[in-house]
């Protein structure tokens, strides 16, 4: 554990893959390596590592193309905001208190990146389907502009359309074979019923016609 947090820290890539094989067409990182040898606590803080690494080479990416700042303050907004907390193994402390503090700083940090990774799908998203409508590539909407109208859809889409969901739901609920099963079961009873009605009342009406035709009473 060591060995890896001073490898990271020295500037160690995490997220390199390895050869190609029949197996593994794309390579395997790190943290899938020290999963298939059976260590959790590595593979988990390498994925991090990695996940960390790639959001701010996109983070300096986006600064240098749109030229707001200098590419060294992209940098360091993003180091700050996913911070590793793995201090504790420099300085020789794996006490469970700090072990719980990283995993709790890795369960926060993957949380925010996928956010922020999913927000970035749904603004670009929101562009392509702008620019497809307009057939122009300045539609005038900037990136903030875009996201607010997003969150403002969803949250009308969820208060306008109750019976919608609700219909969603029932259906999600019957297409799962235990609901299938209880439906197919209920309805089986309610032909039966409705059989034995239609048969009964056949019956007393079949009683009423022959009794009237005999002229006797029908016991």
């Amino acid at each position: 554990e060591r060995t890896v947090v001073a490898l990271v820290t020295m500037g160690g890539a995490p997220g390199a893959l390895t050869d190609p094989t029949p197996q593994f067409p794309s390579g395997r990182t790190p943290a899938d390596l020290a999963s298939g040898n059976g260590h959790k606590g590595i593979a988990g803080y390498l994925a991090e590592s990695a996940l960390t690494s790639h959001l701010s080479t996109l983070t300096l990416k986006e600064t240098l193309q749109d030229g707001h700042g200098s590419a060294g303050s992209g940098k360091r907004d993003t180091i700050t905001f996913f911070d590793s907390g793995m201090t504790h193994l420099n300085e020789g402390g794996l006490e469970d208190e700090s072990s719980l503090k990283d995993s709790l700083t890795a369960v926060r940090n993957a949380a925010q990146a996928a956010a922020r990774i999913h927000q970035v799908f749904r603004v670009q998203s929101f562009h392509r389907k702008k620019l497809i409508e307009y057939g122009d590539d300045k539609c005038g909407i900037s990136d903030e502009q875009a996201l607010s109208l997003i969150s403002f859809k969803g949250q009308r889409t969820g208060q306008d359309e109750p019976v919608h969901f609700a219909a969603i739901r029932i259906q999600k609920k019957f297409r799962g074979w235990k609901g299938r099963k209880e439906f197919l079961i209920i309805r089986q009873r309610i032909v039966k019923i409705q059989v034995d009605l239609s048969f009964t009342d056949f019956w007393m009406h079949s009683r009423e016609n022959l009794s009237s035709c005999i002229h006797f009473p029908f016991e």
